[in-house]
């Protein structure tokens, strides 16, 4: 429950046009640093965590729980009031400010590339790419803030983990760990393209990863008919297929499939695309 309703307050948050700007903001700064996209995404998924878990400290939950810390929410103007705050964690000015959440965004961007990349971009070179003057200090403090709110937990699983542990569990054959991408069976590889697709999809950009695994393996039904007969989800009807994709990620369907449809259209319009040579994507 606890999950959720960080989910639903990080959404409540980034609707209208928050979410594309903020979208837009990352991949920017990504790109000027040469930040690989698998950083990209990890940085907004973070940063979605983040927002949720600042808009519920605002309304005074405690995302904890019974463990949650009280602590203290340093407003514009230096007053200070009592909310639920990890300890050690200030946020300076409300969640509406834009500039604490663009930091915030430089701070999860930090932390990503600390987990995902070998040429790290420092926080002082991070500071500069605000518009508003911004300091080294600032930059470190919001990696702290984003450390405390998120109980230190930056290593959440991808959607290809969530989606390789379902459909596992629906009795398919596990990938080789031995053998590349593009080597695994048909199943695999498409529902990795799918996965791999989700990065690029604005509205699941600040979705959880469950929801990102759902519309990938969703997606992935339509191609089931190419699958050999013995093949295990061969025998599974959708609406069972579905029941377990949504039981298993813990997410609504309507939303799941309405992204499922957006990942299958990309297909479409890539395999209509000629492509240099004669491989297909599997």
């Amino acid at each position: 429950a606890g999950k959720y309703q960080v989910d639903r307050a990080a959404r409540l948050y980034l609707r209208d046009d928050r979410a594309e700007r903020l979208a837009n903001f990352l991949t920017v700064v990504g790109e000027d640093f040469h930040l690989s996209d698998r950083v990209t995404w990890s940085a907004a998924r973070l940063l979605q965590r983040y927002i949720g878990t600042l808009a519920r400290h605002a309304a005074g939950e405690s995302p904890h729980g019974a463990n949650g810390c009280t602590g203290e929410f340093v407003g514009p103007t230096g007053a200070q009031i009592p909310q639920y705050m990890p300890t050690c964690a200030k946020v300076t000015g409300p969640l509406q400010d834009s500039r604490l959440v663009e930091v915030g965004a430089l701070a999860c961007l930090l932390i990503a590339t600390k987990v995902g990349e070998k040429a790290l971009p420092s926080p002082k070179d991070l500071a500069t790419c605000l518009e508003e003057p911004t300091r080294e200090e600032e930059v470190r403090r919001a990696e702290m803030n984003v450390l405390e709110a998120l109980a230190w937990d930056v290593a959440a699983p991808t959607p290809r983990q969530i989606a390789e542990q379902l459909l596992v569990a629906l009795g398919v054959p596990p990938p080789d760990p031995e053998l590349s991408t593009v080597q695994q069976s048909s199943e695999w590889r498409t529902l990795y393209f799918f996965c791999d697709v989700t990065s690029y999809v604005r509205e699941l950009v600040f979705e959880p990863a469950t929801y990102a695994a759902a519309a990938a393996l969703l997606a992935l039904w339509r191609w089931l008919p190419q699958l050999p007969p013995e093949h295990p989800l061969r025998s599974c009807t959708i609406e069972t297929y579905e029941a377990a994709v949504v039981q298993g990620c813990e997410v609504a369907l309507s939303p799941a499939r309405i992204y499922a449809e957006t990942l299958s259209a990309v297909r479409d319009e890539l395999a209509a695309r000629p492509l240099p040579t004669d491989r297909r994507m599997g």
